[in-house]
């Protein structure tokens, strides 16, 4: 049975989900607790005295699956090797990775591998062949969106390179589960503009590829971003977002049944395009990837695209090649919140966005007959947190019936729910704790 063995991921910041991964110059700051402080001092050690003259460790730009410091086991002894990546951006601008073994108590260096490229992009260790042996995938960066995708492998106590190729993303993963892990490659042609998915499987020692097939694009694809998961309960995809034109992009969702690899969609374009880009995600947590579209609020027909308070829609594949809706949310990417609509107002919702006294407001309206702009449902004021004290004692003596909803560093976010319409017309009914539980603070 296969398994992502686990990786010693050297430090944990929360600020990872913000800015993404940061690097260390010293073993020290990158290596996690050791078991005591003899062993911290000899691994320590160990990859100083190893890492090639003025090189640091450093961390795949992708840390998701990889840190600088990884035990693996690559030899099939079901004892873990280390495997720690390096650069040295003074003299030589080298990068690489050395591989070390423990050996009567010492560890000792195996092999070491000079990479190509100016940066580690993306890493993992995955038993390919299911041979007990995990290989090194690694993504080595240009710098100019050019990837090498190099897979290496133990054999006879050195790191031997099986697979060498210029590509702009790999994946990993068992998309039909067959309990044979599936190789990813992507690639674009910029003269064809045609994007082209290929998978293979490694057995052996050779890769076979198994099938490919070409997603079409009008507009030079230097990156797209592409996840594997389930489709639904049952089914695994891969979902790959790719851009349109100057702004635009689409999502094509890719099976592999029997061997080939299949479209979702027919015109995937017609039914997943976005005017820009809102990707691939799992909106609502619960392990299914969903599609995400854009939505033109009503009111907004004349206006420019850039001035528009888009609704972002998400749908799940419903394994009869169509979409079915989740959810749809309202996003503030600059006081960093999210608001997820009641499911019962779709298609029958607007909103403004709008200052009052001072204070940046959101009112989503009732749409009556003919689409005309009817009762507020719910309006979200920002309230300077600074003054927020004075303004809460002033609602409380007004009796005004709000809805604490967050706040962020500078701000605190208010709801004021229309109970009296709301409680008249049913088809918008929702509750002060249903507002409350969809609002999502970003960071």
């Amino acid at each position: 049975m296969y398994k992502l063995f686990k990786c010693i991921t050297l430090f944990i910041l929360t600020s990872l989900l913000l800015t993404g991964c940061y690097k260390f110059s010293t073993p020290e700051q990158l290596i996690q607790k050791p078991k005591t402080n003899k062993e911290k001092e000899l691994i320590k050690k160990s990859i100083e005295k190893f890492l090639p003259p003025g090189a640091n460790l450093t961390i795949p730009l992708d840390c998701k699956e990889a840190g600088a410091i990884n035990e693996v086991d690559i030899d099939g002894d079901n004892k873990n090797e280390i495997i720690a990546f390096y650069e040295e951006q003074e003299k030589s601008f080298e990068i690489g990775f050395i591989v070390l073994k423990k050996i009567n108590n010492t560890w000792e260096m195996m092999d070491s591998i000079q990479g190509e490229g100016f940066d580690i992009s993306y890493a993992s260790f995955y038993d390919l062949n299911q041979d007990g042996k995990s290989e090194i995938i690694i993504s080595w960066d240009y710098g100019d969106y050019t990837k090498i995708q190099s897979i290496y492998t133990m054999d006879q106590n050195k790191i031997k390179r099986v697979f060498n190729g210029k590509h702009i993303g790999i994946k990993i993963d068992d998309l039909n589960n067959d309990k044979k892990l599936d190789i990813f490659l992507f690639n674009y042609n910029s003269k064809k503009s045609i994007f082209t998915l290929s998978v293979y499987n490694y057995n052996v020692n050779k890769f076979k590829l198994i099938d490919k097939i070409n997603i079409s694009s009008n507009y030079e694809v230097k990156y797209s971003n592409i996840e594997i998961g389930k489709a639904s309960k049952n089914k695994k995809g891969v979902f790959v977002d790719i851009p349109l034109k100057t702004h635009s992009a689409y999502t094509e969702l890719i099976f592999l049944n029997n061997n080939k690899l299949e479209k979702a969609f027919k015109n995937s374009i017609s039914k997943t395009y976005q005017i820009y880009p809102v990707g691939s995600n799992d909106i609502d947590n619960d392990g299914i990837i969903e599609i995400g579209v854009l939505t033109q609020p009503v009111g907004y027909e004349k206006e420019a695209l850039v001035n528009i308070p888009w609704i972002n829609t998400w749908y799940k594949w419903d394994e009869k090649k169509e979409l079915s809706f989740v959810v749809e949310n309202y996003y503030d990417y600059d006081e960093g919140y999210r608001f997820n609509l009641p499911k019962n107002w779709k298609g029958k919702f607007t909103l403004k966005e709008c200052i009052v006294k001072n204070k940046k407001e959101v009112i989503f309206y009732s749409l009556e007959k003919n689409k005309k702009i009817g009762n507020k449902l719910l309006t979200i004021v920002y309230f300077n947190k600074s003054s927020w004290k004075d303004e809460e004692r002033k609602l409380i003596e007004q009796n005004k019936e709000f809805i604490y909803l967050g706040e962020n560093k500078n701000t605190v976010f208010i709801g004021f729910l229309n109970n009296n319409y709301i409680n008249k017309n049913k088809r918008f009914f929702t509750t002060k704790e249903d507002i409350y539980i969809n609002f999502k603070l970003l960071y």
